[in-house]
């Protein structure tokens, strides 16, 4: 979990900038790590570019962290590229606290001061980092601290979140999650039954633990039935996306009723907005979602993958993760996929094993509560078991993988102002 604090708002007069004396801070909760072990993962340089969604390379370091030891790093911020320079004030690995000034390598005396501090909670530990804009020239005081302010809204909780992200990742190195009846997941997904194929068993293995699943259905897929008007479609696959989900224990919907195909015309600010709310209303340990290649390249599931990273993005809640193709998968099925024609756009994108944070193997039982779910889907899933016939329908997506989202995935969907969620 994420939790921010800003003392900026983009409402305050430019003077505060300067002249407020509390900082901003953030603080994130990291299971199962020990603190000595998540500030020298904090300290260590040369692991920035992982986790702060600013830094893309590290330029040089120094030989210690020695007071007045200086660092250098390559940033960017959506069109902005600059180095870089900080400057190390207090660095105590006993006492768990680094401190240090960051300013542009130009010259300019204007900086941003941080500090880092991780403390043990029970078996987790809470990193906390507060920071405070100093401006020390009209320009960066009139401008750029001002923008700057803004954007370390969404920055902070992104990297906070993606360091959380660093730790839960390797406390699965066989690819499996534990949930457990403190588990929430939030999937957020274009149409009915895309949360069945890519989704099924996890919602189920997390319900039967316990733990709670929302559901985020963008449309109820009008334009699914050929034979209907969309109205009348719509209701037939709101139908089977209740039963679906009732087949793995879910309750939990959400339809935000756009138009079948016409996700990509929603403003990104928009589908975002509906998105960060729901996340802040659910606070989900989990987010699952499509990559931007959306699975297939349907233009619905891009636009979804869109809002989510954006709102994930703003909020640093949870741990997002996106669902994909392995390359075995994809070459496996290639015949297949080309028979079924369901690349939609770009050719279908998949990931090596290595890149697969998350496998989620289904037992005996949990495949049969998948085809349950798919079988709900009659409107969709019925043509196709009956072209392939029902046992090779069945056999085809039948794990379930995630990856972590990619510093390439967070620049594509970079933060949109938010025009009505809360703040």
């Amino acid at each position: 979990m994420v939790e921010v604090m800003f003392n900026f708002n983009p409402s305050d007069s430019v003077d505060s900038v300067d002249d407020r004396h509390l900082p901003n801070r953030a603080r994130a909760h990291v299971r199962g790590a020990a603190p000595h072990t998540v500030f020298d993962f904090v300290c260590d340089l040369d692991q920035l570019p992982r986790w702060n969604t600013a830094v893309v390379d590290v330029v040089s370091r120094p030989n210690s962290l020695a007071r007045g030891a200086v660092w250098k790093v390559a940033m960017r911020d959506g069109p902005l590229q600059w180095v870089s320079r900080s400057t190390v004030v207090e660095y105590d690995p006993d006492a768990m606290v680094f401190v240090y000034r960051s300013g542009t390598d130009d010259g300019n005396d204007s900086y941003t001061e941080w500090r880092w501090s991780t403390t043990a909670e029970g078996d987790d530990t809470i990193v906390e980092v507060s920071w405070r804009l100093v401006p020390r020239t009209a320009l960066r005081r009139w401008l750029m601290a001002p923008y700057r302010a803004r954007r370390l809204r969404g920055e902070v909780p992104a990297s906070l979140a993606a360091l959380v992200r660093e730790f839960t990742i390797q406390q699965r190195p066989d690819g499996r999650l534990t949930p457990d009846a403190h588990t929430t997941v939030l999937g957020v997904w274009a149409h009915p039954d895309d949360e069945a194929y890519l989704s099924a068993t996890l919602m189920h293995r997390v319900r039967a633990a316990g733990g709670r699943v929302v559901v985020v259905t963008a449309t109820l897929g009008g334009a699914g039935l050929d034979s209907m008007i969309p109205e009348d479609a719509k209701a037939v696959r709101h139908r089977e996306l209740k039963a679906a989900l009732a087949a793995v224990d879910v309750h939990e919907h959400h339809v935000l009723g756009h138009a079948d195909g016409g996700c990509t015309d929603v403003a990104l600010s928009e589908g975002a907005d509906q998105i960060e709310d729901l996340i802040r209303e659910v606070r989900p340990d989990v987010i699952i979602t499509f990559g931007p290649d959306g699975i297939t390249g349907h233009l619905d599931h891009v636009a979804v993958s869109r809002w989510t990273i954006t709102a994930w993005q703003r909020t640093g809640l949870g741990e997002l993760l996106l669902a994909t193709m392995t390359d075995e998968f994809r070459m496996e099925h290639e015949g297949l996929h080309e028979l079924l024609g369901i690349s939609m756009g770009p050719p279908l994108q998949s990931v090596p094993e290595h890149d697969v944070a998350l496998r989620v193997v289904p037992s005996a039982e949990e495949r049969a509560r998948k085809r349950l779910a798919l079988d709900a889907h009659h409107s969709q899933t019925a043509p196709l078991a009956e072209l392939l016939g029902y046992t090779a329908f069945h056999d085809w997506w039948v794990d379930e993988c995630f990856r972590a989202p990619s510093r390439a995935d967070l620049a594509w969907a970079a933060p949109a102002p938010a025009t009505g969620a809360a703040s």
